[in-house]
């Protein structure tokens, strides 16, 4: 009880310091006194306050609108009254609208310092009561988290469950093999490089924290532009090995700072459950796919992509064949995220690895390169091969409508690059740059294909 308010509303002098000292010679708190019903409610709206205790007095509604108003807020406090006559027609509305006692006056102080006891202790056991179901509550949520077997599912959930506690709008999940950031989401609709950008910078915390952090404007220096008015953050690391490690990070509201102080007991809770199903999910389904993979299209990622080169290069040396290397570079995109925003560019990223699949038999690979750009590597495919499948790709892309929301669908076209081995290039490096290079003379063009015999030497 020492760390309750009592509020002494309105009161003559002599009442305010008899109720000020009840209060401190029956250890109930500390007291602190307003001149007015209008300053009482103010302080009420500010919180922290307990119990109020007020003077009725005849054909004066002031009292009885504070009771009505303080019973709105949340959190409202009790309300005990003091009343010359305790059946007058003021302390019967007042009990009617709420409020704990009319005490006579004059008053002894041990029958105030008795009224505001018996309140304090009730809202103790009603406020515990309602921690403890919140408690109860919260585990269960977070129990399914220590159960879920799908990484990137885990960290999805595992974030808004975050958000939600410590109410916030802003955070991002990542995941880290080998000191290469191989998965990362955000759940607003950050730029994706901006969010790995971002990942990348708050993957060295992993190294030197061991535990829960708080991170502030030190930990986001980032050469590219930082999302709006990022000031706070707070990080849960995650472990699953020497090897793997990830993080759910959570930041502040835009316009103000973000406080974790309160939530740190349910924060402890769900960290526990979320790192088990970290190392749970870890073991399932392993990182492998996790960090090859493309989290928004599921198509493999920039990183796997080398290393399918170079298991096509032997392939192809052992026994003499042919393959191919598309690249695939959407038309003015940004024109997509500029008009409808990047949560539909992202829809229509998504919708093109689907349309891409159709195109291509299921030995060849597809990539998301990064950003708008896209790859496929054609195997056992010649320089004629790979010219019929690029045309493929560009014409489906070209007749395909984009839903990009449920009311709003638009049409985009891709530039198609691409190079043959051996015929062009005998070696991963120079594989890539040509393909590239070739993608890069037709957006020139645009709309169209060209392949590496078409492109122009300096």
């Amino acid at each position: 009880m020492t760390h309750s308010i009592v509020l002494v509303v309105g009161a003559d002098e002599h009442t305010s310091r008899f109720c000020s000292e009840a209060v401190a010679e029956g250890s109930l708190g500390k007291s602190e006194v307003v001149p007015s019903t209008g300053e009482a409610l103010q302080r009420i709206r500010r919180g922290d306050i307990d119990i109020v205790l007020a003077t009725l007095a005849p054909g004066d509604g002031a009292v009885l609108e504070l009771i009505k108003q303080g019973q709105r807020q949340e959190n409202s406090p009790e309300f005990i009254l003091f009343d010359s006559d305790c059946n007058s027609a003021a302390a019967l509305a007042a009990l009617q609208l709420g409020a704990r006692q009319v005490l006579a006056l004059p008053c002894h102080p041990q029958l105030l310092q008795h009224a505001v006891r018996v309140c304090l202790t009730q809202r103790s056991v009603l406020r515990e009561n309602s921690r403890l179901h919140e408690r109860v509550a919260l585990y269960h949520r977070s129990r399914s988290l220590g159960s879920e077997l799908e990484i990137s599912k885990l960290l999805t959930v595992g974030l808004q469950t975050v958000l939600s506690e410590v109410d916030s709008d802003r955070g991002l999940a990542f995941v880290v093999s080998r000191d290469e950031v191989g998965y990362c989401q955000a759940n607003l609709d950050w730029e994706y490089s901006q969010t790995e950008q971002l990942a990348r910078c708050l993957a060295d915390r992993l190294k030197t924290d061991n535990g829960n952090c708080r991170l502030g404007p030190d930990d986001f220096m980032l050469d590219a532009p930082l999302p709006d008015d990022l000031r706070s953050g707070w990080m849960l690391p995650l472990k699953a090995g020497d090897d793997i490690s990830g993080a759910i990070v959570v930041f502040n509201r835009i316009g103000s700072d973000l406080h974790v102080q309160k939530f740190e007991e349910n924060l402890e809770l769900l960290g526990e459950h979320i790192e088990q199903g970290f190392r749970n999910a870890s073991l399932y389904q392993g990182t492998r796919d996790l960090i090859y993979t493309d989290d928004l299209t599921g198509l493999f990622n920039h990183r796997y992509l080398k290393i399918a080169i170079e298991h096509e290069l032997h392939r192809a040396e052992r026994y003499g064949l042919d393959f191919s290397l598309a690249f695939i570079d959407l038309d003015l995109f940004k024109n997509v995220n500029d008009t409808h925003g990047h949560m539909a560019g992202s829809m229509l990223l998504k919708d093109v690895g689907e349309v891409l699949k159709q195109c291509v038999r299921e030995a060849d690979l597809l990539f998301r390169y990064g950003g708008d750009e896209f790859t496929a590597l054609l195997v056992e495919t010649d320089y004629d091969g790979a010219k019929i499948v690029s045309e493929r790709i560009r014409r489906r892309l070209e007749n395909h409508k984009f839903s990009i929301n449920p009311q709003l669908s638009c049409k985009i076209t891709a530039t198609v690059g691409h190079a043959t081995y051996p015929l062009h290039a005998k070696s991963l490096v120079e594989l890539i740059e040509l393909a590239d290079r070739a993608m890069y003379q037709g957006k020139v063009k645009r709309n169209t294909i060209c392949g590496a015999s078409e492109l122009r030497h300096p």
